[in-house]
């Protein structure tokens, strides 16, 4: 279930479906350092309160970095908005 903090940093109203093919509204994250089985990675997460309630992974925007530090570095360097 999503925090206060979750749902705050999640600022970007966007089109959706369910699992069902109905139509919601999803707020994606901006871009930020997650992480995976295959690595490091900058991405985007979402949130709806239509659906479930819970946050997850939206999109991966970068390619996979070994390291945490490498990853924050490129989301440091990237220009975002």
């Amino acid at each position: 279930m999503a925090t206060p903090r979750d749902v705050a940093r999640h600022k970007h109203p966007t089109a959706s479906l369910d699992v069902d093919c109905n139509p919601i509204t999803i707020y994606v994250s901006d871009p930020e350092v997650m992480q995976s089985g295959a690595g490091w990675y900058i991405g985007e997460t979402y949130w709806s309160p239509e659906w479930d309630g819970s946050v997850g992974p939206y999109d991966r925007i970068s390619s996979y970095y070994d390291t945490e530090a490498e990853a924050v570095a490129a989301l440091a360097g990237r220009k975002v908005g």
